[in-house]
């Protein structure tokens, strides 16, 4: 649940992965810049919150496909 508020409306989860111990790796596709500044923003705004799940996030990389679309990969680290 906490990963999905970071989501802007247009976004879509497209992989988690919870391989290693106190990491989620997430793949976000999103439409268009500008949903990834949103994303961005979101995450920004959440990590304020003193509740806020991840003590870290890292953007591992985006690309674009063929299509258009972006997909967007991050790493979050769960608070201990």
């Amino acid at each position: 649940n906490a990963v999905i508020r970071l989501l802007p409306a247009n976004a879509k989860l497209a992989e988690v992965n919870f391989g290693e111990v106190g990491v989620v790796v997430v793949g976000v596709r999103l439409s268009s810049l500008n949903d990834y500044n949103a994303l961005l923003s979101n995450i920004g705004a959440a990590s304020a919150a003193p509740n806020f799940l991840f003590s870290a996030i890292a953007e591992k990389n985006l690309t674009r496909d063929r299509l258009g679309t972006y997909l967007a990969s991050l790493e979050l680290k769960i608070k201990k």
